[in-house]
């Protein structure tokens, strides 16, 4: 194999090394984004409740087991709920 095509081989397999990298870095900080977010509406979600009347106890509730099912007896919430396909 010429040194050229070599290098120029190694040269595409380091950008796609780097391309991988960078998306790898973009999900991972969207990651923490996200679930800051989440905290932050559980955080939401629990002063509502607490401090809610029975109403919107209610529609809180029924908000959050809207992706709930029952599976060997125990419930399960849905927090990624998949879609039929």
């Amino acid at each position: 194999m010429h040194a050229s095509t070599l290098h120029t081989q190694l040269r595409d397999e380091q950008a796609l090394i780097e391309h991988e990298i960078q998306a790898l870095e973009t999900a991972q900080d969207r990651f923490f984004e996200e679930a800051e977010l989440l905290i932050q509406l559980a955080n939401w979600f629990g002063d509502v409740y607490t401090e809610g009347d029975p109403s919107r106890k209610r529609a809180l509730a029924k908000l959050v087991a809207s992706n709930a099912t029952l599976e060997g007896g125990k419930a399960r919430l849905n927090l990624f709920p998949t879609t039929p396909q």
